[in-house]
């Protein structure tokens, strides 16, 4: 399929009967647009799966308002409501996690949706933050003990039941990126943002499953204008040291969603959004096996046209060291297995 760099990608609705049930020990993943990432984790030992929604926006508007704001280049492919009827089993999100509180990541409207679902038969999704965001969810009304914040390098393991009464157990750390927070001029940087590393556990504890790494949303490094203006190569600029200390940490990673948009103009943009050269050091440093690129496509937040990130991720790979198809890039709504 031919793609322009301007041009707007391919909607797939997630909830299609083809969806394979039966991961056979694969974790199937799911691109609903921009940083939400939808897993299917197989539980160890088990039949079972544990099913986390990452950073979902499912409104028109990634803003404080839906009459203005950046707006979706084209439809979600979704909504909490058609996840909620599905028939497809284990569609519903046993966790929500949440990286940090910019409204691109953290969407008022679709998070209310999942606390209403109750209505539609659906339990409240466990919620997992970074350090200063539970009080959002509280003031929707999501319980207490249901919202876990977390700073960097903290860790919990969480168990429960589901309504089927399938033994369910999951291992979730924060880990750094290299970003910032706010949403609004008065509470810039007073919480954290994160990336996360998500393990499934058998029921006892004991057997690990697959690791997966959601990066949220980062930098790379640095790029200012000087350095720009002297024509020296990137790599001569220090980075961010994050990614290596969770691949000594966590590595090798089974499968890792990295972000490869809204890196341009660099001097702007360099130290919160990596570009795709640098997504594929990340990729690298993190020890992962297998990379999707995410936080392109979905939204127009910074100048580069909204197909850029894929192609120029393809050609990164081409001149690459690395098995072409292993970091690469999905439709939006479309599932795959790792």
């Amino acid at each position: 399929m031919a793609i322009s760099r301007n041009g707007c990608i391919n909607i797939i609705a997630i909830l299609s009967n083809s969806i394979d049930t039966k991961l056979d020990g694969k974790i199937a993943f799911t691109w609903i647009g921009h940083a939400g990432c939808h897993f299917r984790i197989p539980i160890p030992d088990s039949d079972q799966v544990v099913t986390v929604l990452t950073d979902p926006v499912l409104s028109n508007r990634c803003s404080p308002s839906q009459i203005m704001g950046p707006a979706r280049l084209q439809e979600a492919p979704t909504s909490v409501a058609e996840m909620a009827e599905s028939q497809v089993a284990d569609i519903w999100p046993d966790v929500l996690v949440l990286s940090h509180n910019h409204y691109d990541h953290l969407d008022y409207n679709t998070i209310k949706y999942f606390f209403d679902s109750n209505t539609a038969g659906k339990p409240v999704p466990y919620v997992f933050c970074s350090l200063g965001v539970a009080q959002f969810f509280y003031d929707i009304g999501f319980p207490k003990e249901g919202v876990t914040e977390l700073d960097w390098w903290q860790q919990r393991e969480i168990s429960w039941s589901s309504p089927q009464n399938h033994e369910k157990a999951l291992k979730l750390t924060c880990v750094p990126a290299q970003h910032f927070s706010g949403r609004s001029l008065s509470d810039r940087n007073k919480s954290v943002w994160a990336g996360w590393v998500f393990e499934a556990l058998s029921k006892d504890g004991n057997t690990k499953g697959k690791k997966v790494y959601f990066a949220g949303d980062s930098g790379y490094r640095q790029v200012n204008r000087e350095h720009l203006q002297s024509g020296y190569a990137d790599d001569t600029l220090p980075y961010c040291p994050a990614f290596e200390e969770i691949g000594d940490l966590f590595g090798p990673i089974d499968f890792a969603a990295i972000p490869i948009g809204a890196y341009k103009p660099r001097v702007a943009m360099s130290a919160i959004h990596m570009n795709p050269l640098e997504a594929i050091q990340v990729h690298k440093q993190v020890r992962s096996k297998q990379s999707i690129g995410i936080h392109w496509g979905s939204f127009a937040l910074a100048a580069e046209g909204h197909n850029e990130p894929r192609i120029t991720l393809k050609e990164e790979m081409q001149k690459s060291d690395l098995p072409f198809d292993q970091f690469t890039t999905m439709e939006i709504g479309q599932t795959r297995y790792f």
